[in-house]
């Protein structure tokens, strides 16, 4: 699933949690800065793991 949010777009907005494979929800969003890519954090409510992991598509308004 792809969210379009203002000028970037969150892919899984919803991951499924590695652990118990239950819906984690998106909690962080880190923006992209000095050529690194943006980071986004998702945090499981059933089990408490969290993942962060790079967005490398994001797409710019032209």
């Amino acid at each position: 699933m792809t969210v379009a949010c203002g000028t970037r777009r969150m892919s899984d907005a919803f991951a499924l949690c590695p652990k118990c494979k239950q819906p984690m929800r998106l909690v962080r969003v880190v923006p992209a800065l000095a050529g690194h890519p943006e980071l986004q954090s998702f945090k499981c409510r059933a089990c408490g793991e969290v993942t962060t992991r790079p967005v490398e598509d994001v797409e710019r308004p032209r």
